[in-house]
């Protein structure tokens, strides 16, 4: 009779948990860059970035709108092959300023096509999303990695050509198309 009867809930053994897999984060700089000379001869050079890049500076920012693109710029620029900080980059002359602000559109907003697509051509929706989204965001992104939950947010509601992607594969995006995807799912979910 004891065979018959449903066993306790806290007597059965329990399931090992599954351990999740960091998101592997791609390198916040590829290997494409551009460079010209600033005003008193140092050499500059601009990298192309991608979505890391835009949620590293959002980081460094602390929120702050106005300094996102500089933060932007200041993580892939290097001055006389070396790294450059927000506040050196703000320091520089309205002319050298300008100068690599151009750069830096050149090499990483160039190739956009329209609204709805990437700059490969194809095409991107973002739906509405709700509060399942944010858990299931939460469950993709690890301890640690908190920076990352709007992108996995916006992984949760992005279909590109169709389908879903990866959370690697979409911050492997350009500056250009994550800041587009980004606008689209900010203009439908707030």
């Amino acid at each position: 009779m004891a065979q018959n009867q449903p066993k306790d809930k806290n007597t059965a053994p329990k399931k090992a948990a599954k351990k999740k897999a960091p998101v592997q984060i791609p390198k916040i700089i590829s290997g494409v860059s551009k460079g010209d000379t600033l005003r008193d001869g140092r050499a500059f050079s601009i990298k192309k970035g991608n979505a890391v890049t835009v949620l590293e500076a959002y980081a460094g920012v602390d929120g702050d709108s106005e300094l996102l693109i500089p933060a932007m710029i200041a993580i892939l620029l290097t001055i006389d092959k070396q790294p450059v900080e927000l506040s050196e980059l703000r320091a520089l002359p309205i002319g050298d300023y300008l100068k690599i602000q151009n750069l830096y559109a050149e090499v990483n907003m160039s190739g956009e096509v329209s609204d709805d697509k990437l700059s490969d051509g194809r095409s991107f929706v973002v739906e509405t999303g709700n509060a399942d989204t944010v858990l299931q965001a939460s469950r993709i992104v690890e301890a640690g990695q908190q920076h990352l939950m709007l992108a996995g947010m916006i992984r949760e509601l992005l279909k590109v050509d169709g389908e879903m992607i990866t959370l690697e594969d979409l911050l492997a995006f350009s500056i250009g198309d994550y800041l587009k995807v980004q606008n689209s799912f900010a203009s439908k979910n707030f």
